[in-house]
């Protein structure tokens, strides 16, 4: 969970939970990735699911908001990042990592990006080996805008 106080924001800690405990069957899949997020050897898998279902054509059938789940697998472990519903709007995520030559020390961040027609949020994820979860911060969070246009594209 992510606490906003004012302008004050605080890093959180988002735990394991068993794999099963997470249900995205009456969910759709937009997007997948793999990466070694916590330096084991293993590629975990990030994946970024909606609500709103597609019909015969592969079209999604959006209503004015749904719930959204992004959600890292870890074998039996999964790390949801991001389980909230958005109101006239989407969700994306990006991966980058920080570059640093020793790949053992390297640190892979999941940032995921909240557009709705008022509002703009960046929010970052890092896996934290000693604290054992994904450590999680809103970098960025627009007030009180009125987006007029977006290139970001439609699923």
């Amino acid at each position: 969970m992510l606490l906003q106080l004012g302008n004050k924001v605080e890093n959180s800690l988002i735990e394991a939970v068993p794999s099963e405990s997470i249900d995205t069957k009456s969910m759709t899949k937009l997007d997948k990735f793999s990466c070694d997020y916590d330096l084991d050897n293993n590629e975990e898998k990030i994946e970024l699911y909606t609500a709103a279902r597609r019909n015969e054509k592969g079209e999604i059938g959006w209503n004015d908001g749904q719930n959204w789940l992004l959600v890292v697998w870890d074998g039996q472990k999964a790390y949801p990042l991001l389980s909230e519903y958005v109101q006239l709007g989407s969700v994306y995520f990006t991966v980058s990592k920080n570059g640093i030559e020793d790949a053992s020390k390297e640190i892979s961040h999941i940032n995921a990006i909240i557009n709705i027609g008022t509002k703009f949020s960046v929010t970052t994820y890092s896996f934290n080996k000693d604290k054992g979860g994904f450590v999680g911060g809103i970098v960025y969070n627009s007030k009180d805008t009125n987006f007029v246009h977006t290139s970001i594209p439609d699923y």
